[in-house]
């Protein structure tokens, strides 16, 4: 739990925009990064606690091409790829039949999904990024971006529309 003086600290250090990783600033201050993600203005955040993993994972297949990014300590990783529709079996949702994207996640893993709106390095990004009990990231899924780098008008509308949809 953060206590309201170490909120307000986090809070101005968002809001300066000098630690733009939010991990960064979790591990800072000895908190989970969905504690930090929780701290951002609603207008940039929604979180959804308990989500239809199942729901998500079939309207984010339909979407084409997407930026996803798995991140540990270690390293970044980057895959453009259409998120491939899961199967499910033995308790894990199995993404794979020819895309370049596959693995499979474990069904009762997510806790909760946040829908992020950010500016990184400059531009606006728009994230959807599946959290474990712990409160950190497993996944995220990036609208994607065309040759100009700009977000796809397309997919700003299906992130939009599904936001929307669990928010409520």
């Amino acid at each position: 739990m953060i206590d309201a003086a170490l909120e307000t600290k986090i809070r101005e250090q968002i809001a300066s925009g000098q630690t733009p990783i939010l991990k960064w600033i979790a591990r800072e201050h000895g908190v989970s990064t969905l504690d930090i993600v929780r701290l951002l203005p609603s207008e940039h955040c929604v979180v959804i606690p308990d989500p239809p993993i199942a729901k998500i994972l079939d309207d984010l297949s339909g979407w084409g091409d997407l930026m996803i990014i798995v991140q540990t300590d270690a390293i970044v990783a980057e895959i453009v790829s259409a998120l491939p529709p899961a199967s499910e079996g033995r308790g894990y949702f199995n993404f794979g039949k020819g895309a370049p994207f596959g693995g499979h996640l474990k069904q009762d893993a997510c806790q909760h999904v946040a829908f992020l709106e950010r500016s990184f390095a400059g531009r606006k990004s728009l994230a959807i990024v599946f959290y474990d009990s712990d409160g950190e990231s497993i996944f995220k899924v990036f609208v994607h971006r065309d040759k100009n780098r700009a977000l796809l008008t397309d997919q700003v509308g299906k992130y939009h529309a599904l936001k929307r949809r669990y928010a409520e």
